[in-house]
């Protein structure tokens, strides 16, 4: 094993030493119910995954006129071997909160580890 390699390795796990949540990741899958009808259900696609949640910001609520909104940036950070695809249903828990995410943006994926915006699910927003 080369320098570079045996780098890339201490900075995974350094990373990875800061993971202090877990996550449960479902993908949606398109499936037949019993009436024939094509549905889309949501399948568990990789659980209790060591990770880490990041905020870019944490803004207070704005008014507007039909509803108070909240715009926040959120990063999962998750380790780079599992391929994570869009428009996953994510639960992440971390110091002891339990929050669910939907519609997980495209993975950023480097070599030692990989990064997912997320958006808070409706029952949270």
């Amino acid at each position: 094993m080369g320098k570079y390699e045996s780098a890339l390795r201490r900075a995974r796990g350094l990373l990875e030493s800061c993971y202090d949540g877990t996550c449960t990741i479902y993908r949606y899958e398109q499936t037949r119910a019993a009436t024939g009808e094509d549905i889309k259900e949501r399948t568990v696609y990789l659980e209790e995954a060591p990770c880490r949640l990041s905020y870019d910001r944490a803004p207070a609520a704005a008014d507007s006129v039909t509803a108070d909104t909240i715009e926040q940036g959120i990063t999962l950070f998750l380790a780079p071997d599992v391929a994570i695809p869009p428009g996953c249903y994510i639960t992440v828990t971390q110091c002891g909160v339990t929050t669910n995410y939907e519609n997980s943006g495209p993975a950023k994926v480097y070599a030692t580890h990989q990064e997912i915006a997320l958006k808070l699910a409706e029952e949270y927003a």
